[in-house]
């Protein structure tokens, strides 16, 4: 009878012992659930032990992290490990990274991995997978020489590299003060300044946006030397001296910070942003920018208003009968604006619509740079200072124009004229 209980004894201590071992824990990554079960004799999650093992819960909020990485990772380098992106798993947790060495983004979430272990993949090749599994259920194991994505009855391999190789990505703890930011006030002075930076690689100091805060103010300013666009928002934040932020970093913060609140820190000349499990280390550009203040006319006398809708409309049609070179051609008489062009190559087109405006204007402009400042402007309405032919072209949005000062104004864009 004793030996009978004592091997009942231990058969429901086995099975507890299965129970436990095989118990999954899970952890929320953005939108995605990484969960991993923690077993005595294999690293494995449900599948062929290897070097690393996760289930992530959510396809779609996998699929937007790794859009961001594959966003920020350089396909085009000479050097291969650039065009992957990182992934980690550990006691400590799992870590999604892809830098291309002047913008790096880390994605980290707190987790128990039972196949703790790490492997990198080609970026885009993994977000296009997982973007187009079928079930929401995915699994990524790690294989000797590089992955499997396993979803439902799909599997699909991927060669990598070893992610010891990874390069380092900029450490954010050496951040000692973290400023809180509203991120709809960020994102509201970088998105309409981001289309004016200039694209010329050989003058630095241009690409990218100038940031600068001021008196409680943020104020972003981009310009090409042919159009200028500056915007500012009230803003807490406090910047020791102005950065010029590449292009492609606010593109990437655009696209991946949410509504809230986002923590900014400034070390030498990199910007570190985080939010949620995101942090991004961006390499500013360390160059000055040049006296933006300057190029605003402050003196003008004349102003001319019109309907923004139906003035873009104008210039899309001014623009299949322009060129680069030739432009277009704006005059205004009392309350009425004719929009010219003629090019000898494609044919010339003349039209004309009403406006707000008391006396006589007569300006040549890129067709292309007025078009990009008036889809910037968020009102119905725009006012044109208007000078001789030759001065630059200032736009505002009527309503900002109406209740603020020109150096308060929320939104200004500067055109250069042309002869034409």
């Amino acid at each position: 009878m004793a030996t009978a209980r004592k091997a009942n004894l231990k058969k429901a201590t086995d099975t507890a012992t299965a129970d436990t071992a095989s118990t999954p824990s899970t952890v929320t990554v953005g939108d995605s659930v990484i969960s991993s079960s923690v077993e005595s004799t294999s690293t494995a999650l449900r599948g062929p032990s290897g070097p690393l093992a996760l289930s992530i819960g959510d396809r779609k909020g996998l699929a937007r992290i790794l859009a961001t990485l594959a966003s920020v990772a350089d396909g085009k380098s000479t050097m291969p490990m650039l065009a992957h992106v990182l992934i980690r798993a550990g006691m400590d947790g799992t870590m999604l990274a892809a830098t291309d060495l002047n913008v790096s983004a880390v994605y980290r979430a707190p987790a128990w991995i039972g196949g703790s272990g790490g492997r990198c993949v080609p970026a885009k090749g993994i977000a296009d997978i997982v973007k187009r599994m079928p079930r929401t259920e995915i699994e990524i194991r790690g294989t000797e020489h590089g992955i499997v994505v396993a979803s439902g009855k799909v599997q699909s391999s991927m060669l990598g590299l070893p992610d010891r190789d990874f390069p380092k990505v900029p450490d954010w703890e050496v951040i000692t003060e973290w400023q809180s930011v509203d991120v709809a006030s960020l994102l509201g002075v970088i998105t309409p300044t981001i289309d004016a930076v200039c694209k010329d690689e050989t003058r630095f100091h241009l690409n990218g946006v100038y940031l600068e805060t001021d008196a409680g103010w943020l104020r972003a300013v981009s310009t090409d030397g042919h159009r200028l666009h500056k915007a500012q928002a009230a803003c807490s934040l406090r910047l020791a001296k102005g950065l010029i932020v590449p292009t492609k970093a606010l593109k990437i913060l655009a696209r991946a910070l949410v509504a809230g609140a986002c923590e900014i820190g400034v070390k030498d000349h990199m910007l570190f942003v985080r939010q949620g499990g995101w942090t991004f280390a961006i390499k500013t550009v360390d160059a000055q920018f040049p006296p933006f203040e300057q190029v605003i006319p402050a003196d003008r006398k004349m102003f001319l208003t019109v309907h923004r809708e139906s003035f873009i409309g104008a210039l899309e049609r001014a623009l299949l009968r322009s060129s680069d070179t030739r432009g277009v051609r704006l005059t205004a008489t009392d309350n009425t604006l004719r929009v010219l062009t003629d090019d000898p190559d494609t044919g010339s087109t003349e039209e004309r619509f009403p406006c707000e405006f008391s006396g006589e204007w007569d300006c040549g402009a890129n067709v292309k740079y007025l078009i990009a400042s008036l889809k910037v402007i968020d009102d119905d309405r725009v006012t044109f200072a208007c000078g001789s032919e030759l001065d630059p072209i200032l736009l505002r949005g009527s309503e900002d124009m109406g209740t603020r000062s020109l150096k308060e104004s929320a939104l200004v864009c500067v055109v250069m004229p042309m002869r034409i």
